[in-house]
């Protein structure tokens, strides 16, 4: 049996989508344990009456504590020998567990770490970008895949040890060898039990890196593919929104960094990972705190790209990163251009990015490549050249620390 779990709060306009999917796995050896943590909407009246008609589901209503608790309370009533957790506004392919459990039987695995969709949801999309049309309402779905940076395979033995040590930074890269999500893996039972209970639960943003990246350090075996099943909703109003208290966001990365030390350090890994973990607490503190980070170094400019503000900026990039140097350096400069390779999903999120295609560069252009992986970042440098884009004036992330 595979244990699914779904920790709720005030998600009524989403939950009837996620538990149908899970509902109509075509493995059909399920238990799915919601853990209503103190929705004041109708989430709980919803699920209450889709688990009339189903004895898999099992509901459980609590007062708010907080994700990372709910995920406790779900774990604790669990019985199956794996483990998959959902969020209460996302959903899964009807084929997911059966495809995920047949990989972790086939390869006695501990873990399977799949790739990932994100979802936007828009209204009256031009044909071209429909993928799919599950709204009554005439709204059309578009994806991007997100996959994992690790090789697809079976890792144990010497090649996960390998990939142990690249956990928390890939080569030279700024990005993890695997997809951060708790939810995009299935879970041996016995192996995760144990990280959710420990998970600190003053830890609000990066809860899932602390729980799965100690886990697989733990794991003896795991298998990577990069075949998307989860589809997790982007909510396309909050895209360009400030962050919030961003010295709270660099408090809470600091909190999330001493933790995943205390763990590798527990399991033996601390050695082998510590180069990574400062990489993947720059990741964080650049991409929840970037003002933070730029008024502790005593930058004028933007940190570590420069270390006065130009003129005129060009940024390529809108992912986590671009936004954040988009968001910090738009109200001290003219940013001249900001460029996507998916401008079409941007623009239509309301974000002022444009194609490469659109851009034209001037021989004083200052450009910043906001992209932490060293693969894509090599490419916009040779695509920006192309364009007449000088490239001593480009400045990126890679081999700057």
């Amino acid at each position: 049996m595979i244990s699914i779990i779904i920790p709720m709060y005030n998600t009524e306009n989403y939950i009837e989508k996620c538990l149908r999917s899970v509902l109509n796995q075509t493995f059909t050896d399920i238990e799915v344990i919601v853990i209503n943590d103190g929705s004041t909407d109708g989430s709980e009246a919803m699920v209450r009456s889709i688990a009339e008609g189903d004895l898999r589901v099992h509901l459980f209503s609590q007062a708010n504590h907080g994700l990372v608790n709910a995920r406790k309370q779900g774990i604790k009533r669990s019985r199956g020998e794996y483990v998959l957790f959902v969020d209460a506004d996302d959903w899964i392919s009807e084929n997911a567990v059966e495809e995920l459990y047949k990989l972790a039987l086939d390869n006695d695995a501990d873990v399977v770490a799949s790739g990932a969709m994100k979802a936007y949801l828009f209204e009256n999309s031009n044909e071209e970008f429909r993928e799919e049309s599950p709204e009554e309402n005439g709204s059309y779905w578009t994806f991007l895949k997100e996959a994992n940076i690790a090789e697809p395979g079976l890792y144990r033995g010497e090649k996960l040890e390998e990939l142990k040590s690249k956990l928390f930074c890939m080569e030279e890269t700024f990005c993890m060898a695997l997809l951060p999500y708790l939810w995009n893996k299935l879970w041996k039972r016995e192996l995760i039990e144990r990280f959710v209970l420990a998970a600190d639960e003053r830890i609000t943003v990066g809860e899932d890196a602390a729980i799965g990246f100690p886990a697989i350090l733990a794991s003896e075996s795991l298998v990577v593919t990069n075949a998307c099943f989860y589809y997790y909703r982007q909510s396309n109003a909050s895209m360009m929104k400030t962050i919030g208290d961003e010295q709270a966001e660099y408090e809470n990365a600091r909190r999330l960094d001493l933790y995943l030390r205390d763990k590798c350090a527990e399991l033996g890994y601390l050695d082998q990972v510590g180069a990574g973990l400062d990489r993947f607490l720059f990741n964080q503190v650049c991409t929840r705190a970037y003002s933070v980070l730029n008024r502790g170094k005593e930058c004028q400019g933007l940190y570590p790209f420069m270390d006065q503000m130009p003129d005129n900026l060009v940024i390529y990039g809108a992912g986590e990163l671009g936004k954040a140097v988009y968001r910090y350096a738009s109200g001290k400069t003219n940013v001249k251009a900001w460029i996507d390779g998916r401008a079409d999903i941007y623009q239509r999120l309301g974000m002022p990015v444009i194609s490469i295609n659109e851009y034209i560069p001037d021989a004083q252009d200052t450009i910043v490549v906001a992209v932490f992986r060293k693969k894509s970042v090599d490419a916009i440098v040779k695509d920006l050249a192309d364009k007449g884009a000088h490239e001593e004036n480009i400045h990126s992330i890679i081999g700057l620390l």
